[in-house]
């Protein structure tokens, strides 16, 4: 059996695993071997192997190698550094939201920021 493939066919963007997964169960299905889908779907990329295919559509695999996640049509993976203070990661360079404030800044806040409101209340009060 012979296969042709247009070279102007895009491949496949896919968003999720659960598409890509969706996508070979039902071809599998069909009667088309791991090898044809690879042809049909993907462009006969050389990246992508009949195993890879079969393992994605039968078990909750996913692969992480970029090259394989870019011919599958998958997001890559990118790295980010985990907070040192609560090992989550956050979307700003700030101080983490977790981390405790300093005894002398908490005295601050619930002290003196009170006091001086107060103060330019009265002052206030006093010119008119």
């Amino acid at each position: 059996m012979t296969i042709s493939i247009s070279p102007q066919r895009a491949k496949p963007a896919f968003t999720n695993r659960e598409a890509i997964k969706g996508m070979l169960v039902h071809n599998h299905d069909l009667g088309m071997s791991w090898r044809e889908i690879i042809l049909d779907n993907f462009r006969g990329s050389p990246v992508i192997k009949s195993g890879t295919l079969s393992r994605i559509a039968n078990s909750d695999y996913e692969p992480k190698k970029p090259n394989i996640r870019r011919a599958l049509g998958l997001p890559e993976y990118i790295n980010v550094s985990a907070c040192p203070d609560c090992g989550g990661v956050h979307l700003s360079r700030r101080r983490c939201p977790d981390y405790p404030v300093h005894p002398l800044l908490a005295q601050i806040r619930d002290i003196a920021i009170p006091f001086l409101r107060k103060c330019e209340e009265a002052n206030f009060g006093e010119r008119k």
